[in-house]
């Protein structure tokens, strides 16, 4: 029987969270030299808001650039002003910067992709965001070629992988990535590997796991990770 492989995109193959992180130091700027405030009072709401629409709209397209014209608008009635229209166009625009950037492959993802194509794993793309930007930063990565679907959400939980698992067998199947609480956590609620790929992360990412779990298994590198999976599911053939 076929392997199956559900391997996570944004910062687990290709860097994505830095991309993020300049928008908002520009967008915290911006908006502090604009309202006369401290930077840290502005990134404190900023994050706080980025954060709380996140976990309510899911990781949209619109999440990110509406968190942050929430952050302006809320700072604004603070300080008692109205808010500038063509501030809150910047503030979009540096948001929508972020998902415009070309990305870079993370050391070891096209091997890791080739290794698991050559070893008969179905390799899934399991990512969250928009479905069209997110198929378009696999496109462009040069390693479409290497994978077998794409599936985007826009919040990876235990609900939405079991939907997407589709019945494929939990004991040849194995999630991969850098999220504790959107790669990590599902994989163990589905009775399913779990290989985790420590990355720098933002707090939407952090989650409580037990990491005794027999399913469980941390990789130090995405070089790492064939040798675990070599392990974990023997050969398999179509």
């Amino acid at each position: 029987m076929r392997a199956h492989a559900f391997i996570d995109w944004d910062d687990t193959l290709a860097e994505n969270i830095g991309f993020f992180r300049q928008a908002i130091e520009a967008m915290v700027d911006l908006i502090s030299r604009e309202l006369g405030l401290e930077p840290h009072v502005v990134a404190e709401t900023g994050n706080r808001l980025d954060l709380e629409i996140a976990r309510t709209m899911g990781l949209t397209r619109q999440s990110f650039p509406t968190a942050w014209s929430a952050c302006y608008r809320e700072l604004c009635h603070r300080v008692g002003r109205e808010p500038d229209p063509g501030v809150l166009r910047q503030v979009r625009a540096h948001a929508d910067w972020a998902y415009e950037q070309p990305q870079r492959l993370l050391d070891g993802a096209e091997p890791l992709l080739r290794w698991c194509r050559q070893e008969g794993f179905e390799v899934v793309i399991w990512t969250a965001g928009d479905p069209e930007v997110q198929r378009a930063k696999v496109v462009r990565s040069g390693l479409a070629r290497l994978v077998d679907a794409v599936y985007t959400v826009s919040r990876k939980t235990p609900a939405t992988l079991r939907e997407h698992l589709d019945g494929r067998p939990s004991h040849l199947t194995v999630v991969v990535g850098n999220s504790l609480s959107s790669d990590v956590q599902p994989a163990l609620a589905n009775g399913v590997w779990a290989v985790h790929v420590p990355a720098d992360t933002w707090e939407y990412d952090h989650a409580p796991v037990n990491v005794a779990h027999p399913l469980y298994r941390q990789a130090g590198s995405l070089r790492e990770v064939p040798v675990l999976l070599a392990t974990l599911l023997p050969r398999r053939t179509a």
